[in-house]
């Protein structure tokens, strides 16, 4: 017996097939870069999912961006800019230990 069928949307929430003729999806576009030993260093979730602009192209004040810091081989910290202007650049940072 397998499990029930369905599709994930963009909140990475579960929706059983007979209810996702229900849902509206929106279409997402993630642009993902890695370093020299394959670790993701930046993910970005644009705000057009049309838009031809790549990883190093991207618009800090519409695109979700996440930067990822590595020390010493593992996981540091993960940053995540939440609000940027032309003067003002506000993040938010997890540490790991």
């Amino acid at each position: 017996m397998g499990g029930t069928k369905g599709i994930w949307n963009l909140l990475s929430s579960f929706v059983p097939e007979y209810l996702a003729f229900m849902v509206s999806f929106k279409l997402v576009r993630t642009l993902t870069a890695y370093d020299n030993l394959g670790r993701k260093s930046r993910q970005v979730l644009l705000a057009d999912p049309d838009s031809t602009n790549n990883i190093d192209n991207i618009s800090l004040s519409v695109d979700k961006v996440t930067d990822f810091v590595y020390t010493a081989g593992k996981l540091e910290r993960k940053k995540e800019i939440i609000g940027y202007t032309a003067s003002t650049t506000t993040f938010a940072s997890t540490k790991y230990n």
